[in-house]
C-alpha cells in the first residue's frame, strides 16, 4: 500500500485503565476486609474481561490507500483492531473526498449518521468519502491531511 495509518482510540485505552484501576481497588478492599467471597471474585474478574471483549476490538482503526496486490486493485481499505469489521471502496468508485470535523454528536465507533457511515476511534477530524452512487462514509483519523492526499493521489493515478 502506498498509504497506511493506524489510530489508537484514547477513549478505549483510558476506559480500560479506569476499569482495571477500579477492579484493583475493589480487590484490595475485599482482601483487607476478611477475604474474597467467591461470588465477588467472579464479579471482579467478569467486569474487566467483559470490558476487554467489548472495547479492544474497536480500539484501533487501520486505514490504507493503495494496491494490496489482490484482484480488487487500488482501493481505500479500513478495518478495526483485528481486521474485522472492515470495508473497502475501489478508488474508481470514489467521486469526492474532503476533510470534515468528527464531533461528539457523531459519536465514537461504527454507526450511521446524517453524513453516512462513520468509522472512528476518537473525536477530531475525518475524511468524508462520497462514492459515485451517492453514498458516503466518514473515516475518523488523526492524519486527515495525509489520508486525503493519499486518496487524491490514488484518484489522479487512475
Amino acid at each position: 500500500m502506498s498509504y497506511h495509518h493506524v489510530q489508537v482510540g484514547r477513549f478505549y485505552v483510558v476506559t480500560m485503565l479506569v476499569v482495571g484501576f477500579v477492579v484493583a481497588l475493589a480487590a484490595v478492599y475485599i482482601g483487607f476486609s476478611g477475604g474474597a467471597v467467591p461470588a465477588a471474585t467472579v464479579a471482579l474478574l467478569t467486569v474487566p474481561i467483559g470490558a476487554a471483549i467489548v472495547l479492544v476490538p474497536f480500539a484501533r482503526l487501520n486505514v490504507g490507500v493503495g494496491d494490496d496486490g489482490d484482484r480488487s486493485g487500488r482501493a481505500l481499505r479500513w478495518s478495526m483492531t483485528f481486521g474485522w469489521p472492515a470495508g473497502t471502496i475501489p478508488i474508481s468508485e470514489i467521486a469526492a473526498a474532503q476533510i470534515v470535523p468528527v464531533t461528539i454528536w457523531m459519536g465514537i465507533g461504527i454507526h450511521l449518521t446524517s453524513r453516512g457511515w462513520v468509522w472512528n476511534v476518537a473525536l477530531g477530524q475525518g475524511v468524508q468519502v462520497r462514492k459515485r452512487d451517492g453514498s458516503s462514509i466518514v473515516l475518523g483519523t488523526d492524519d486527515a491531511d495525509g489520508l486525503l492526499a493519499a486518496i487524491q493521489g490514488a484518484r489522479a493515478q487512475r
